[in-house]
């Protein structure tokens, strides 16, 4: 093998480790930047249903109030069955209405005519609800007869001495979501999704329809048995044509899951950037050493031939 042979296949080499270190660095950029966009999708979800829950929770307050308050009536029927009592709704807009239901039938609610002798408070949903689990519930989300509004209501027990003699009930409206779903974004991409633990979609923007269940919807439906058990996470469904990454996660007070659909070409678009980059940066780093050893053999040829003819 010829001396500028020699220097080609020790370029070759030199080269190939150029090449191994390049790859290298590039799966340790992908692997970190996957890592960075795992926890920015998790911030980005888990800030959504804080944000939700923190709402929820104003509302469950206010019953938990009213409940507390008749509570602390000690059984002084007089006191509970008075509009008074369930005053604290009133400067919320986003409560539609309360009411009150005793074991003796009384069922008073505050915008609307007493309904005692009209209506069975103990045969409501909410007020079973909350006499079996023995502390505040939230309901199913329901349409609202009167105002055609979805609403989910929030029941307390109230109590006299430990027993249990009746509950409240208050009404919310929850225009909020629909505002939210649309608003969901990840660096200003994405489509969100709020839906019950039963898998009823109660908000939307573009994954499936409100008020009919996730589970129909191609996709996320398959996974949702994965999000009731995991509470948490991400996967990778077909959506709009394109592949979209789904990150979700639970409210605590209700249950609910919050989830963002964010295309998976802009989430990862930096690192198709980084593989041009560092494709670009192996080919030139090979073109280079390989020019540099072909240069340098033949300055190192020419010497030897050179110090040859001038020795004849």
């Amino acid at each position: 093998m010829g001396l500028k042979q020699k220097f080609l296949v020790l370029a070759g080499i030199v080269g190939l480790l150029m090449a191994i270190m390049s790859v290298a660095g590039y799966l340790l950029a992908s692997s970190d930047l996957q890592t960075s966009v795992d926890t920015e999708l998790s911030a980005t979800i888990s800030k959504e249903a804080s944000n939700l829950d923190g709402w929820l929770r104003e509302k469950k307050a206010v019953d938990v109030s009213t409940a507390n308050a008749a509570t602390e009536a000690k059984g002084d029927l007089s006191r509970i069955k008075t509009k008074a009592s369930m005053g604290t709704i009133a400067s919320d807009k986003e409560i539609l209405d309360m009411s009150i239901g005793l074991e003796d039938g009384y069922f008073g609610v505050f915008y609307s005519p007493d309904d005692t002798g009209k209506k069975d408070p103990t045969q409501r949903p909410w007020y079973k609800e909350a006499k079996a689990a023995g502390q505040t519930v939230f309901t199913e989300a329901y349409v609202d007869v009167g105002t055609g509004k979805l609403v989910v209501s929030v029941a307390t027990p109230i109590k006299n001495e430990g027993q249990f003699i009746g509950a409240t009930c208050t009404d919310i409206a929850l225009d909020v979501l629909e505002k939210q779903a649309e608003s969901m974004k990840y660096h200003g991409e994405g489509k969100g999704i709020i839906m019950e633990k039963s898998g009823n979609i109660l908000a939307t923007n573009g994954i499936g329809e409100a008020m009919k269940n996730v589970k129909d919807v191609k996709g996320v439906g398959e996974h949702f048995g994965e999000m009731t058990q995991k509470e948490s996470g991400y996967f990778e469904i077909e959506l709009d044509g394109e592949t979209q990454l789904f990150s979700y996660t639970t409210v605590p007070t209700t249950g609910w899951i919050i989830g963002i659909a964010v295309p998976k070409s802009f989430v990862f678009a930096s690192l198709n950037q980084l593989k041009i980059i560092y494709g670009f940066l192996t080919v030139l780093g090979l073109l280079t050493t390989m020019a540099v050893f072909m240069i340098f053999s033949q300055k190192i040829t020419n010497s030897i031939v050179s110090l040859k003819n001038h020795a004849t």
